[in-house]
């Protein structure tokens, strides 16, 4: 193996693997980048002088390698650069995101509407006499959940039992009572003993909420929420603090 050889590899992006042999005439290059780890020498079909050539395969964190091209750390939110012989440049993505150089975060409802939340992940400050249930906060449900004091006190809460990144959230009002949340901010906790109000750029972020019981208000939510729990907290309403909700991200 040559320290030499190995390091010209390590920092072209598409090389895997290297040819090397001793200089036999120091004109001559001894190193041969492959961008292929299946290179093999068939002993009939190949001369002596071509059989002296050794085959190494390399594996190197090539993000120690930052070059004034720019080809080292392409890849965003911690995805890996892959050689691929069809495509100029490829990033293997971590598992909530995507694109070229896994710049995007996969936005999929987390399971309000659909059930996959179940009801005892949902919370609440307080419920209207027992009978407006926190499971009727669902996006699309029919009813909605429904506060049963109305002060800056309360607050819906979705335990999604593991740490997942929310990127935006959805609301409706109540379905057969004209009330719905004006707006509202977030809080978030990773093991529930202590609750963040999410800011952005420093200030508190005050959400738009409703204005009617059933247009579907969307908000994306930048810089992205990483949380177990998640809250929302009515600031202001109409009529009574009654909602539905779904989030959306990836775990």
């Amino acid at each position: 193996m040559d320290i030499f050889c190995e390091l010209q590899c390590a920092e072209h992006r598409f090389c895997v693997a290297y040819n090397y042999k001793k200089k036999a005439d120091e004109k001559k290059f001894n190193c041969q980048l492959t961008n292929t780890t299946e290179h093999k020498f068939d002993e009939h079909e190949v001369g002596k002088e071509e059989q002296v050539w050794t085959f190494y395969k390399i594996n190197v964190d090539r993000s120690q390698f930052a070059t004034c091209r720019g080809e080292m750390n392409e890849c965003h939110n911690g995805g890996i650069m892959i050689w691929d012989p069809e495509k100029e440049y490829l990033c293997q993505c971590l598992d909530c995101y995507e694109g070229s150089r896994c710049e995007n975060v996969l936005a999929k409802p987390l399971g309000m509407a659909n059930g996959i939340i179940s009801n005892n992940q949902i919370n609440v400050s307080s419920e209207w006499k027992g009978q407006v249930h926190p499971n009727r906060g669902r996006l699309n449900m029919t009813g909605a959940w429904s506060s049963d004091e109305k002060d800056l006190n309360q607050w819906f809460q979705v335990d999604f039992q593991r740490s997942t990144l929310v990127t935006g959230i959805s609301t409706q009002g109540r379905t057969n009572l004209n009330q719905f949340v004006k707006s509202y901010i977030v809080s978030f906790s990773q093991a529930g003993d202590n609750f963040q109000i999410y800011t952005q750029e420093g200030k508190i972020k005050r959400f738009k909420g409703n204005n009617d019981r059933n247009s579907i208000v969307h908000h994306i939510v930048i810089p992205h929420i990483s949380a177990r729990l998640i809250r929302i907290h009515p600031t202001a309403w109409y009529g009574h603090i009654s909602m539905r909700v779904e989030f959306y991200g990836c775990s």
